[in-house]
C-alpha cells in the first residue's frame, strides 16, 4: 500500500515539474530577443 502511494506522489511531482519546465521554456523563447540586443562583441 505504501509503495502505491509513493509511486502516485512521485508521478504527480514529475508531472508538475514537466509543466513548470514547459512554461519556463515558453517564457525564455519569448524574451530571448530582448537579451540578444544587449550583448555586443568588442
Amino acid at each position: 500500500m505504501k509503495k502505491g502511494k509513493i509511486g502516485l506522489l512521485l508521478g504527480i511531482m514529475c508531472m508538475l515539474l514537466s509543466v513548470g519546465i514547459a512554461i519556463q521554456v515558453k517564457t525564455v523563447k519569448s524574451s530571448s530577443t530582448g537579451v540578444r540586443k544587449n550583448t555586443s562583441r568588442k
